[in-house]
C-alpha cells in the first residue's frame, strides 16, 4: 500500500514563479500531484469541487472529451469554502474531517498515478505551513520568492482581469479585508506580498531543516544548477528521462517589465512604503 512519504510543497507570494516550479517538479517521474483536465478555470474549478477525490473520474472525462490532463494547483483540498474565512491554516484547526480529507485526496492521486511522492504547489499554503508541518512532520517545503516590485506588477495584472474591488484576487492573509479597503491596487498587491514573505519568515523555524529557499531570479538565470541545487535538497534523482524533460521548459526572466508598467506615482508609492522595503531588503533586492 502506498504511503504519503516525504511530501512536497511549493510556497511563496502568489506570482512569485511558483506556477514555474510546480511545472519544474511535477514532471519528475517519482512525483504525483493533482491533475485535471485542460479547460476553462471556472468549470475546471466545478468539476474538481465535485470530484477532487477521483482522479479516475478526471481522465475519463479527458478522454470522453479529448481534453488533456494537466497537474494543477488542487486549492480546493485544503479550504472548506464556507467556514475558512482567510488562508491561514495552523495546528489548531487540525480535525479528524479535515485531515482525512487531504490525506484521502493525496493517496487517491498516488495510488492511481502509481507515484512514491506528491506535490503540492498554491500560493495559499504559505499560511498553512504550521498545519501542513503537524499533519506531514517529514514534508519539504520549497520558498520561491521574487523582487516585489515584479510581483506587485503582475498581482496587479490578475486583478485587472475582470475582476472587481468587491471581490478578492490571491493570497488571503488574516487581515485581508483591512488591506481591501485600501484604496490603491498598487499597495493592495504590495501588502499582500509583504504578509505573504512575512508569515512564511515568522514560521519557518518550526521547518528546521525541511525548507528551501529559492529566488526567482536565480532560478531562470542559472536554471540547471539551481534546478540541481533543488533536487539535491528534496532527495530526487535526476534520470535521463526527466534530464530531457526539464531541456524542453524555457526560463524567462520577465522582471524588466515592472519598470516598463509601473508607472512613476506607482513606484513612489512603493519607495514610501517602509514595511515593503524592509521585505525587500530581507530578501536580498535594491
Amino acid at each position: 500500500m502506498i504511503k504519503i512519504k516525504e511530501p512536497i510543497f511549493i510556497i511563496g507570494a502568489s506570482r512569485s514563479g511558483t506556477t514555474f516550479m510546480h511545472r519544474i517538479l511535477s514532471g519528475h517521474p517519482d512525483i504525483g500531484t493533482i491533475k485535471s483536465p485542460n479547460i476553462k478555470r471556472k468549470y475546471r474549478s466545478i468539476l474538481d469541487e465535485i470530484f477532487n477525490f477521483s482522479p479516475y473520474i478526471k481522465e475519463c472525462f479527458g478522454k470522453i472529451f479529448n481534453v488533456k490532463i494537466i497537474p494543477i494547483e488542487g486549492k480546493n483540498i485544503w479550504t472548506f469554502r464556507y467556514f475558512d474565512d482567510s488562508d491561514v491554516l495552523t495546528e489548531k484547526d487540525s480535525s479528524f474531517l479535515r485531515d482525512y480529507i487531504v490525506k484521502k485526496i493525496m493517496l487517491n492521486y498516488l495510488e492511481y498515478y502509481n507515484k512514491k511522492r506528491f506535490l503540492a504547489k498554491e500560493p495559499s499554503l504559505s499560511f498553512k505551513i504550521r498545519y501542513i508541518s503537524k499533519l506531514f512532520p517529514d514534508a519539504f517545503f520549497v520558498h520561491i520568492h521574487r523582487d516585489g516590485r515584479a510581483v506587485v506588477n503582475s498581482a496587479k495584472k490578475m486583478w485587472e482581469r475582470g475582476r472587481l474591488y468587491s471581490k478578492w484576487w490571491g493570497t488571503k492573509p488574516d487581515n485581508w479585508r483591512e488591506i481591501k479597503e485600501i484604496n490603491n491596487l498598487t499597495l493592495i498587491c504590495a501588502n499582500q506580498w509583504v504578509e505573504t514573505i512575512d508569515y512564511i519568515n515568522k514560521n519557518k523555524s518550526i521547518l528546521k531543516k525541511r525548507i528551501i529557499e529559492i529566488k526567482y531570479e536565480e532560478l531562470v538565470n542559472n536554471f540547471e544548477a539551481t534546478t540541481m541545487k533543488i533536487l539535491d535538497f528534496l532527495n530526487l534523482d535526476c534520470s535521463n528521462e526527466y534530464n530531457s524533460y526539464l531541456k524542453k521548459l524555457v526560463p524567462k526572466n520577465m522582471n524588466w517589465k515592472w519598470k516598463k508598467d509601473l508607472k512613476e506615482n506607482e513606484i513612489k508609492l512603493l519607495d514610501d512604503f517602509k514595511e515593503f522595503n524592509r521585505v525587500m531588503s530581507l530578501l536580498g533586492y535594491k
